[in-house]
């Protein structure tokens, strides 16, 4: 399925708003070749980008070093690991918010002009914002 969405967007060239919704996969599937296709193809080009997704979602866009340098409104959405039965890592949730998240919001900061937040999750977002 990444296969082909990834190859689908490879045609979309003349993208200037991109909104994906991850939560919902498996945390088995790998974006990486979807994430690649994106920003290689419109992600300089992007004028909107909204992700929603959990955290190892988000992670998973941060870790791919999207170039967004066209970006004026940005979105992110929160929401669970709903397939994950683990107990909640809070140390390790604060970490991402303050050590990835932050940093990477904070680059897009000089482009954007309109940050939306929606958090359907049970994670505490005061790191975030503390820090930002």
């Amino acid at each position: 399925m990444i296969g082909a969405i990834s190859e689908a967007i490879r045609r979309m060239t003349n993208l200037e708003d991109f909104r994906i919704v991850t939560w919902g996969l498996p945390s088995s599937c790998n974006l990486k070749p979807l994430w690649h296709a994106a920003w290689s193809t419109f992600g300089p080009k992007l004028k909107r980008v909204a992700i929603c997704a959990n955290l190892a979602g988000h992670q998973d866009l941060i870790n791919s070093n999207p170039c967004l340098s066209s970006v004026q409104r940005f979105e992110l959405e929160f929401s669970d690991d709903l397939r994950s039965k683990a107990p909640r890592d809070r140390t390790a949730e604060d970490a991402f918010l303050k050590d990835d998240l932050v940093p990477f919001v904070n680059r897009l900061g000089p482009y954007i002009k309109t940050f939306k937040i929606r958090s359907w999750s049970k994670m505490d977002l005061s790191p975030f914002f503390r820090f930002l």
